[in-house]
């Protein structure tokens, strides 16, 4: 094995464990999908670390990281909303915002031109504060010793970043889209 694909292999076990996670959430089994909650939240961090220490970064890899994330969100926020632990009007923001942002993407990359994803400083604060929601609202379910205004200051503040981050997204791609068709015209 080529040591340079670990970090991809790491982000495709952190795929893999979107399953347990969410099965043991609609379960009702909070503890053990707490626990593959933290073990991918350290593969996250191992991953980033491992390719950028030994530049071990590839074009897969900048796909497959964000992607991990998103689905890891979305399947947690889909579970968590099924068992009724989060509102379905907070579930269908977080999802519109991600619909937004990648059909953007899409019309962007095939009807504008080819890009590199980069996240925004905004946008990596974005999922850390899902993460932490998500983190929290299981770690409420199990042990309920969380009071309900942090859980809700937390909801509050991340959705504050999901508009912002998706407003974000919409003016740096209509710039780009903007610059580009005008630069063709030229």
């Amino acid at each position: 094995m080529r040591w340079h694909y670990l970090p991809n292999l790491i982000t495709i076990l952190r795929i893999i464990l979107i399953v347990p996670v969410c099965y043991n959430i609609v379960q009702d089994r909070f503890l053990p999908a707490l626990y593959f909650l933290i073990l991918a939240g350290l593969s996250d961090g191992l991953d980033g670390y491992l390719a950028r220490r030994f530049n071990w970064q590839t074009r897969l890899g900048s796909l497959l990281d964000p992607l991990a994330d998103k689905l890891m969100v979305i399947s947690c926020f889909t579970a968590l909303t099924w068992v009724q632990a989060i509102p379905l009007w907070l579930f269908i923001i977080i999802l519109l915002k991600d619909i937004i942002v990648v059909t953007g993407a899409i019309i962007y990359h095939f009807f504008i031109a080819s890009y590199e994803f980069s996240a925004t400083l905004l946008s990596k604060l974005n999922t850390f504060l899902q993460i932490l929601f998500l983190v929290t609202v299981v770690i409420k379910m199990q042990f309920a010793s969380i009071p309900n205004i942090l859980i809700l200051a937390l909801m509050y503040v991340m959705l504050l970043t999901t508009l912002g981050c998706t407003l974000d997204y919409i003016w740096i791609w209509s710039k780009k889209a903007y610059t580009h068709v005008r630069k063709s015209h030229d």
